[in-house]
């Protein structure tokens, strides 16, 4: 058995990254995080979370978006769910990856270092989404697939696949059952990581 798991609200909390590029590109001071995340989760797309907050969105503004969340800048807004020490007993099980889709892998490598992470990562680039990755390596015993997005719930069109979403991160209960792909909801960092210590026991 292998199992990739997301790194960007799955290992890690990017609210406070996504919070502060939202309001550095939109020169937001009076907004304060809760209310940003509140904000997103009910609303989900950028344009109505600036309208929400009186703010239009510039022409611009997403591909500046994407560039900054792979920032050093921002970057170093990111923290660990789980202690060092869980974190490594996770991933000190050889087939467990973290799969993450990145178009700066040089700031992934050195985000890792700066949160003191050592575990194998897989980085999906360019255009290529997850699926596609996972498809072209040609898998053929059983996959556990963990993640927050969309991106990582499509895994589960393949057979072979086990999908865990988790509640904490971008995506919502609500998005994900559009798919209607069959996955496991799991609601906060620490019951994922006892579902996959328990995994750990049974690779």
């Amino acid at each position: 058995m292998m199992r990739f798991i997301d790194f960007d609200g799955t290992l890690v909390d990017l609210w406070p990254r996504y919070y502060h590029v939202f309001c550095s590109l939109l020169n937001i001071e009076w907004v304060k995080i809760d209310e940003y995340k509140r904000a997103k989760q009910k609303l989900g797309k950028d344009e109505l979370v600036a309208q929400y907050f009186g703010k239009q969105l510039g022409k611009t503004y997403f591909e500046e978006k994407s560039i900054a969340l792979e920032e050093k800048e921002f970057l170093k807004y990111d923290h660990l769910f789980w202690k060092k020490s869980e974190f490594k007993e996770v991933f000190e099980v050889p087939q467990t990856y973290i799969l993450t889709k990145r178009k700066n892998p040089e700031n992934f490598i050195w985000e890792l270092e700066m949160l003191g992470v050592d575990a194998r990562a897989e980085i999906v680039k360019g255009s290529e989404s997850k699926l596609q990755w996972l498809q072209e390596k040609n898998y053929t015993s059983h996959i556990t697939v963990a993640g927050d997005s969309i991106m990582d719930l499509e895994t589960g069109q393949m057979q072979n696949a086990e999908i865990v979403m988790v509640g904490y991160g971008l995506g919502t209960r609500e998005q994900f059952n559009c798919l209607q792909i069959p996955y496991l909801y799991i609601d906060n960092p620490y019951k994922l990581l006892k579902y996959l210590t328990w995994e750990n026991q049974n690779c």
